[in-house]
């Protein structure tokens, strides 16, 4: 008996769906009496074909090579395992960035309009001269487990070129960012990078 099902949802507020084909054969246990087992029959269950997608752009693009590998494995359980985990972390980053751009409008700016982006941009508009680009990305492996990588990089606008010099000391902010990351923690580690743009 081949059985299709289908089953959508929300992680998170990342839309999902699931759509497999069930092949159920029925087949004698060998330990059973030949008389038990006319009557008793376990069912084995192999999973034929299966197809997941989500919905949520960043997602989407993110979760690109897990989702073909899980489709290419027809492995059910790595997915929702490594969907759950994404979609922690993803709503994390939401609400980091966020919290960001409510706390310090006229320095966090992001790159689309919109949180749902993996990064951000630090510049004073008071003060123009240096630029920080805060980079965070969701790298998920064929097991489902998410690792967080989070970067800054440090940019002068051309029209600012004549200042190199004077912003020297800061490009070494990326460097000292990543040292800092595993003891602050990411909110504190922006924070700090933050600070010295108020200044």
């Amino acid at each position: 008996m081949v059985l299709l099902q289908r089953l959508s949802g929300t992680c998170h507020r990342i839309p999902f769906t699931v759509e497999f084909e069930v092949k159920e054969k029925g087949i004698m246990d060998s330990l059973l009496s030949s008389k038990d087992a006319e009557c008793l029959k376990d069912r084995v269950v192999e999973l034929t074909r299966l197809r997941v997608s989500v919905t949520d752009h960043l997602a989407e693009q993110e979760l690109a090579q897990f989702l073909e590998k899980v489709q290419e494995d027809k492995s059910l359980q790595p997915f929702f395992f490594g969907l759950i985990q994404y979609a922690e972390w993803h709503s994390n980053r939401q609400r980091t960035f966020g919290h960001f751009k409510m706390k310090y409008p006229e320095i966090v700016h992001f790159s689309n309009t919109s949180s749902t982006s993996q990064c951000l941009k630090l510049y004073n508009r008071n003060k123009p001269g240096l630029v920080f680009t805060l980079l965070w990305k969701l790298v998920i492996g064929e097991s489902g487990h998410v690792t967080s990588d989070v970067q800054i990089h440090a940019s002068v606008p051309v029209k600012h070129a004549d200042q190199r010099d004077k912003y020297s000391l800061l490009r070494n902010v990326p460097k000292q960012f990543h040292k800092v990351l595993p003891f602050l923690g990411i909110e504190q580690a922006v924070e700090v990078v933050i600070g010295m743009l108020c200044r």
